[in-house]
């Protein structure tokens, strides 16, 4: 399957490997460039035991770019939901990264739907 995992952190990144470790196509797209580039260079952003190796051994890249998600099987989004001032979380990536999503899968959809 070709899969994108919205979000490298200690969350996306992993789930993004362990599917690339089952054989599937994997795209990761995260806003951080830095961490876009250490995930291409098979390099963990993190300390995370093991991961390091899995991302060399898979066939896993990762961008900023949205247009990744216009060929996928399924997109998951993880991205961060800090905690708001009232200890409520924020959805504000989540609805970014969503919207960054139709705005892609909307421009594949025909024009004339009659």
């Amino acid at each position: 399957m070709k899969i994108v995992v919205i979000g490298s952190g200690h969350v996306g990144l992993v789930v993004a490997a362990c599917l690339a470790n089952q054989g599937n196509k994997v795209t990761v797209i995260d806003i951080d460039e830095d961490r876009v580039k250490e995930v291409n260079r098979r390099v963990s952003p993190f300390d995370e035991e093991g991961l390091s190796e899995i991302l060399r051994k898979v066939d896993i890249e990762a961008t900023t770019d949205y247009q990744g998600i216009a060929n996928s099987d399924v997109t998951f989004i993880y991205v961060v939901t800090p905690a708001k001032e009232d200890g409520s979380i924020s959805l504000e990536y989540v609805v970014g990264a969503a919207n960054q999503i139709a705005s892609v899968l909307k421009k594949r959809l025909p024009h004339d739907r009659s």
